[in-house]
């Protein structure tokens, strides 16, 4: 599969949007959402069928299934991985996992500032991540963690640089992040999770050759750590 730009069905079912994308390579050939809580298990087949109905591709044509990992939410994330992997065995097609934080830098559309993916975790905590995005691949450069929005403040002052945040933390709190940051924060124009984001970074690693095992792909929680401070990754069900 290396090499080659294969018509993706993707799913983003992490946060209160619920998404479904039809793309090839990273064309996105129709995308189909819906905005709301506890909407994903009964609006995720209609969404699956209005996005192929529009890109005028049939489900037996899709050569991969991506979907987001998390963290967000358990049920959400449940019914998105259910669901992927159901479509991935019975078409006997490719599955990708990419991790919600992961899809959201690769779609923040930033001029080459580091990447804060923000997403609300509830109960006043964050999920947070920071990448370097280059030539549409993130890489790492604060791992996903959970924790307080003025904690994560608090660690990015001290880099006194550029910094672009998205996740619909950076647009319900902007005003928040930009006091808190003095003219360092950017934000783009979309900050909700978007399942062509997911598809874009799956199709990158499909093209070079890289896969998943279906039976290793489970969605990514982060849960407070003991002491309440420092978070870690929890990638069980």
């Amino acid at each position: 599969m290396g090499g080659a730009r294969i018509t993706i069905l993707a799913l983003e079912t992490s946060a209160s949007v619920c998404s479904v994308a039809v793309c090839r390579g990273r064309e996105i050939l129709a995308e189909s959402e819906v905005q709301g809580p506890k909407v994903h298990s009964r609006a995720l087949p209609g969404l699956i069928g209005r996005a192929l109905a529009e890109a005028g591709v049939p489900k037996r044509a899709m050569e991969g299934v991506a979907v987001a990992t998390g963290p967000g939410s358990y049920t959400g994330l449940r019914i998105g991985l259910a669901t992927a992997k159901a479509l991935a065995y019975a078409l006997g097609i490719p599955i990708r996992g990419v991790p919600t934080l992961e899809a959201l830098a690769v779609g923040a559309g930033s001029r080459g500032e580091p990447v804060c993916s923000l997403l609300d975790a509830g109960r006043g905590g964050v999920y947070f991540a920071v990448y370097a995005v280059e030539d549409g691949r993130p890489r790492t450069i604060i791992p996903a963690v959970r924790a307080g929005l003025e904690e994560v403040l608090q660690e990015l002052k001290g880099w006194r640089r550029q910094i672009f945040f998205t996740g619909d933390v950076a647009e319900k709190s902007w005003s928040t992040i930009a006091a808190g940051l003095s003219g360092l924060a950017g934000r783009g124009e979309r900050s909700l999770p978007r399942a062509a984001w997911v598809a874009d970074a799956a199709s990158r690693r499909w093209e070079e050759g890289e896969t998943d095992d279906p039976l290793a792909i489970l969605p990514c929680y982060l849960r407070p750590s003991a002491d309440g401070h420092r978070r870690t990754p929890d990638g069980g069900g």
